[in-house]
Order: structure tokens, then sequence, then C-alpha cells
């Protein structure tokens, strides 16, 4: 597995509003130099560690499969809390790439089958989870095998240089 893959971006839904300091430019202007003009010189701490990376892939692994099509997720876990979430790509082998610090997370795998299409999917269906622990540094393989109706597993795989 030597192809590079492109990091996998956060699924997020975005919700407009309107500020009202965009009616007022000149109001945020002030506010924004009193807040900068009020800040002590103090800056964040360097990260000692560098995050890991982790490449997941979803394969096949028999029964039957989803009529109108899915969306496969990977939502990742710390404490109880999601992290974040991502969808994989929509590749033959669908994946993502993920940087994590280090720490240890849940990994947690479902579909979102589409309903009529996939401008509308049901709820997430065939989930399953994983504990890894997360090193600094780290390069970290995790295949979800599914199988649509079944459920799923996650396993983790030794990277290949």
């Amino acid at each position: 597995m030597g192809v590079p893959l492109p990091a996998a971006t956060a699924y997020k839904r975005c919700v407009g509003t309107r500020s009202p300091l965009r009616r007022f430019p000149a109001a945020a202007t002030v506010g924004a130099a009193l807040l900068v003009g009020g800040c002590g010189g103090t800056q964040a701490k360097p990260r000692s560690a560098q995050p890991a990376t982790l490449h997941v892939r979803q394969e096949w692994d028999g029964g039957g499969l989803y009529v109108e099509g899915a969306y496969s997720y990977l939502r990742v876990e710390r404490n109880g809390s999601s992290v974040l979430q991502v969808r994989l790509s929509d590749m033959k082998i669908p994946r993502a790439a993920i940087h994590l610090d280090p720490g240890s997370y849940r990994l947690v795998s479902f579909q979102r089958p589409c309903d009529g299409n996939c401008g509308t999917l049901d709820s997430p269906t065939d989930q399953c989870s994983r504990a890894v622990q997360v090193e600094a540094d780290a390069v970290l393989e995790a295949v979800v095998r599914l199988s649509p109706g079944e459920g799923c597993t996650i396993e983790e795989e030794s990277p290949i240089d």
C-alpha cells in the first residue's frame, strides 16, 4: 500500500447565520482592535508529539448489497465523546486518512443506506467498533470488513513500508 491517501475531511453540516457585525463593519473593527489590544503576550505551548496517521479502508466481506447505495462513515471517539466523523471516499474501495494525537480512541464504523436516492439517507446501520491505542508519529492501518445486513468488524493491520 505504497500510494499515499488524501486526508479525509471532517463531516460537518454547516448552518449559516447572519452576523449583526456584517451590517456594522466599523463596530467589528473597533471590537477587534479592543480584543487584540487587551491580549497578553502568551502563546500556545508547542506540542511535543507529532500526530499519528490512521489509514482506513473498507472491504466487502460478502452478504447482500444496499440496493440504492450507501455512504460509509467512521467516527473517532475519545472518553465517550466524538472527536471527529468522516465519510469514507466514494472509490471502489472506500478509504480515508486521518490524523490523530497520541492516546486511546474508539473507532466506530457505520453505513447510511440511500433512501430512494442518496439525497436522503436512512439511519446508521451495520455498526461496529474497536478500541485503538495511538502512538506519536505512528502510521496505523485499519480495515473495516462489511457484510451489509449482517454487520462489520474492524481489524488492525501492520502498515507496509
